[in-house]
């Protein structure tokens, strides 16, 4: 599946660079061995973003380390998130790729939670595409405005533990939306495959330019739309609606 359009994908350092280290004549990441820990399985899109920063990341640190991808796949995210908070030495020499799911199940009070994403050292992003809330043609309830008290529930699908689970969930506790959720799909293309044999009438939390390149016969032959922006730090240009 293709990780990247949950999200957006942010990334972590277990500790900043040492300050010692820019007074030093040799740079402290000389020789050494960063692990770059991703909380997928290889081939999604985490795992993609991790292996596109391990080609060309060294390459702009002083020292030129080296780089490995250590994939922490579980628990939307959570198996890997807790594991470099609690367990990795905080000697500069681990960071990873974020599921921001994470961040939301933290402030929903999810006990499974052992980080506090208020104390991590965050560095930039792989991508800044928002999360999108598409739904079929055809469905019932066209508008987010429509779902809002409906008797009748818009079916989205979604992974476990994921943007596609907790901003519907997030939509109905703070707007009263009828999104009826139903997690179990393993990947996002198994979500699309869900909408295009109308088990599902859409997904919420998924990545624009993900989504862009793997249904762009969605929008173009007219079989779904956009019914919702999230997350926008400004409103998509291609979405003027």
């Amino acid at each position: 599946g293709k990780a990247i359009i949950s999200l957006a994908a942010v990334i972590l350092l277990s500790l900043t660079f040492m300050p010692e280290a820019v007074a030093a004549a040799k740079p402290f990441y000389e020789g050494k061995t960063i692990t770059l820990v991703v909380p997928s399985n290889p081939g999604g899109g985490y795992d993609l973003y991790g292996r596109l920063l391990m080609r060309h990341m060294g390459k702009h640190i002083p020292g030129n380390p080296k780089f490995v991808i250590q994939n922490m796949d579980g628990a939307g995210g959570l198996i890997a998130a807790n594991h470099v908070y609690h367990r990795v030495k905080p000697d500069g020499l681990t960071f990873m790729i974020f599921n921001h799911a994470v961040i939301m199940r933290q402030l929903a009070g999810d006990p499974d939670v052992l980080v506090d994403v208020r104390k991590m050292r965050w560095i930039g992003t792989a991508s800044d595409s928002p999360n999108m809330c598409v739904v079929r043609n055809d469905a019932r309830y066209q508008r987010i405005e429509d779902m809002i008290g409906a008797k009748e529930p818009t079916i989205l699908g979604a992974t476990p533990a994921s943007t596609r689970e907790y901003f519907p969930k997030m939509l109905n506790e703070v707007l009263g939306t009828n999104l009826k959720v139903i997690v179990g799909y393993k990947s996002g293309g198994s979500i699309y495959v869900g909408v295009e044999s109308r088990e599902l009438d859409g997904a919420c939390g998924v990545g624009w330019d993900s989504l862009k390149a793997d249904r762009p016969h969605w929008f173009k032959e007219n079989f779904a739309h956009i019914f919702l922006q999230l997350n926008p730090v400004e409103k998509a240009d291609d979405l003027p609606n």
